[in-house]
């Protein structure tokens, strides 16, 4: 199965370059397993890649976790986990399914545009995905690569399951023109404005590699409040710039697209298209793909290093703040899963949802166990049970983090801390600050020192 050797320059890249500009904690919003026992599907089949053909052997759970201890040895990574390219769907989702009930990691479920909306739905419910990851793997066999379209392969059927449940849709936009496109431009439109509760993520920025494909795609698309960007496998400068320029800070999201990410690589576009330049003779599929050159140098790290060197590269030159790197590398995943996942919860459980909906509704407010409980009319002890089912930290303590995260984006928009102690109903600004400090580690005026670096 798959592994990765680090070299002495690789180290040095993230010594010297990486390890002070990430935060401890991060999140890696697009990560692919495979199971070591599923069959692989041949690289025949018409949309498979450069990058399916540079992953020749799977990679498990346990190798995901390897990579990161190798790739990030002084930060903690989380995985969302999906089905890697080359392994049949069903027995892939299974695999996830297992691999995140052992490890406490969330997934998504990978999808094939003739599964039935109603097993679809089933699926989710009974193995705990909080969304959806369209597949490109088995597409209509009558519809030509180059004519896909976003409704050819991710059905609206399944779209309408999402929105009803809240849940997330991770998509992998088609067709030559990337994320200009204007066909995919508007069904992106389409899925935004008929299904507003789904949790609409695009991945790599839609595949947007060079800065010739990005067109005027942040002026029709990115509007809508449940519209986000994972710059997975994206090392243009200019698409990540762009990118935060529409959407802000809060709606880009880090994902890895590992194990194709330790690829030895960096990117160049000559005449508006992208060029993967790995070294010559590591991988043999290299001369014959039309996205891929050879080089004889030897300084060359591996893919997801140069990703985040992009990043900061973007950062400096945008001055974002180290609130805004926690944003993009953690908060922003954060906040997104535990949504899809209280959803998820809350589908499945009408008690649980409304008390979610009752302290939602309720953080600007003093709201105590048994004023909770009066609210949604059960004992305090049965809400305490009802909602340790799905929470173990308990429901105060769910709370009170809601509180804090409320408090943060008060923060964000310019509020003292004796503003926020007030709107937030805190009994005093002294009680803020300890509840603040308690949570975070850090005072409030320590936090807002770091929203910005001027």
């Amino acid at each position: 199965m798959y592994s990765i050797k680090l070299t002495d320059f690789d180290k040095l890249i993230y010594e010297k370059e990486l390890k002070s500009f990430l935060p401890k904690e991060i999140i890696d919003f697009h990560s692919h397993i495979d199971s070591p026992y599923l069959e692989q599907y041949s690289f025949s089949n018409q949309n498979s890649s450069w990058a399916d053909r540079v992953v020749s052997e799977g990679c498990s759970a346990e190798n995901l976790l390897d990579i990161y201890a190798k790739v990030f040895p002084s930060n903690s990574v989380t995985p969302l986990l999906f089905g890697g390219r080359l392994t049949d769907i069903m027995g892939a989702n299974d695999y996830v399914s297992e691999s995140a009930k052992k490890y406490g990691f969330n997934a998504l479920y990978c999808t094939d545009y003739t599964m039935d909306a109603g097993f679809l739905e089933a699926e989710i419910k009974k193995k705990g995905f909080i969304g959806i990851k369209s597949s490109l793997s088995n597409p209509p066999e009558y519809i030509p690569e180059k004519e896909m379209r976003i409704f050819d392969y991710l059905p609206q059927s399944h779209l309408e399951i999402c929105n009803k449940n809240n849940l997330m849709v991770l998509l992998r936009i088609p067709r030559d023109g990337r994320l200009k496109d204007p066909v995919n431009l508007v069904q992106i439109a389409n899925i935004e404005k008929q299904y507003p509760n789904i949790k609409l993520v695009i991945a790599h920025i839609g595949r947007a590699y060079a800065k010739e494909d990005i067109g005027n795609a942040f002026d029709i698309i990115g509007k809508g409040e449940n519209t986000y960007f994972d710059f997975s496998a994206n090392l243009c400068d200019d698409a990540i710039e762009e990118c935060i320029k529409a959407v802000g800070p809060k709606k880009l999201i880090f994902g890895s697209d590992l194990p194709v990410a330790t690829m030895r690589m960096y990117r160049i576009v000559e005449n508006g298209v992208y060029y993967n330049v790995v070294p010559r003779g590591m991988y043999e599929m290299a001369d014959g793909e039309p996205h891929m050159r050879t080089s004889d140098r030897r300084d060359i790290t591996i893919m997801i290093y140069e990703q985040l060197l992009a990043l900061k590269r973007v950062a400096h030159k945008l001055k974002l703040s180290d609130s805004d790197i926690e944003s993009i590398m953690f908060s922003n995943a954060k906040s997104l899963i535990d949504q899809c996942k209280n959803n998820l919860l809350a589908a499945g459980d009408e008690t649980f949802g409304l008390i979610i909906n009752t302290i939602e509704s309720n953080l600007s407010n003093h709201v105590t166990i048994e004023s909770l409980a009066k609210m949604c009319n059960l004992s305090a002890s049965n809400l305490k049970q009802i909602f340790k089912k799905h929470y173990s930290g308990g429901v105060m303590k769910y709370y009170t983090q809601r509180k804090i995260e409320k408090a943060k984006a008060l923060m964000k928009e310019g509020y003292s801390a004796s503003q926020i102690s007030s709107m937030m109903g805190f009994s005093s600004q002294n009680y803020f600050t300890n509840v603040f400090k308690r949570e975070t580690g850090v005072l409030p005026s320590e936090y807002k020192k770091t929203l910005s670096r001027e």
